[in-house]
This record gives structure tokens, C-alpha cells and sequence, in this order.
């Protein structure tokens, strides 16, 4: 069972009520090929939902895309494959002001990242304009 919500407050507390929700533990029945039922304890598991905004500068965009590895969709683990959000992603997309973001280049350029048990959804990119600051021109991060 999954419970989806969105919360905000102090961090502090947020945070607390994110340990508190990691630790604790529910009885689960199982059943054996034989109809017999025992019950084990699971543990329950938080998996927050973050949004983020990655600046760096325009060169890199498609070596970020290769590092991240962004799907486009969620894929949910129903057995058959299903792509769910994509209305979503794209009203987001379209709401944030967003372009969609290249294709991954499976043997393209990328910088070395640690990205384990993370599901990574894009929405899309927004270009920054150039600015001149002394004389000097540069992308405006």
C-alpha cells in the first residue's frame, strides 16, 4: 500500500516526523504453497518526493542528462509495464515555463555520480539569458 501526501513546515520537525515514519515496523501475513499463514514484520519505508532545480552552465546539459539518467514517466511495478504521469509531467513542464530535455546518449559523455535506489522524473529545462557585468559577458546562473 502506498499513502501519498505532501507536507511543509520546520524543518526540525519535518525531519523528526521523517525518522519517525522510518522506523517503525507492521505485522504482514504470509501465506506458504500450502495455505499456511505466519506473520512477519516489515518495515514501513518513506520514500520522499523532491523537486529540484539544477543550475550549471548551458555546455553541460546534455552530459547532466546522461549523469541523471531522467525518465520522462514513472513506470510503475504493476507487471505490466504501465507509464503513468506523463499528463502530469507535461502540465508541470508546461506550467514551469519548462523545454523538454534531450534524450539520454546511453554511451554520451557523463560525470561520475553515486545514484542508488533513486527514481529520477525530469520535467524539463529553462535556458538563463547572458549578462554583461563589467564589461564581461557571461550566462547569468
Amino acid at each position: 500500500m502506498h499513502f501519498d501526501f505532501i507536507a511543509e513546515g520546520w524543518k526540525p520537525d519535518l525531519d523528526q516526523m521523517e525518522e519517525w515514519l522510518n522506523t517503525r515496523s507492521f505485522q504482514i501475513p504470509f501465506k506458504d504453497k500450502d495455505g499456511k499463514i505466519t506473520m512477519s514484520k516489515v518495515p514501513g519505508a518513506l520514500r520522499p518526493r523532491r523537486a529540484y532545480s539544477y543550475i550549471f552552465p548551458r555546455e553541460y546539459l546534455q552530459i547532466v542528462i546522461n549523469s541523471l539518467q531522467p525518465e520522462r514517466c514513472v513506470s510503475r511495478h504493476d507487471g505490466y509495464g504501465s507509464q503513468i504521469g506523463s499528463f502530469a509531467t507535461t502540465f508541470l513542464r508546461k506550467g514551469l515555463r519548462l523545454k523538454k530535455f534531450p534524450d539520454i546518449e546511453p554511451k554520451g559523455r557523463t560525470f561520475s555520480m553515486v545514484k542508488n535506489n533513486i527514481r529520477l522524473v525530469g520535467l524539463g529545462y529553462r535556458e538563463d539569458i547572458d549578462i554583461e557585468q563589467n564589461g564581461i559577458t557571461h550566462e547569468g546562473l
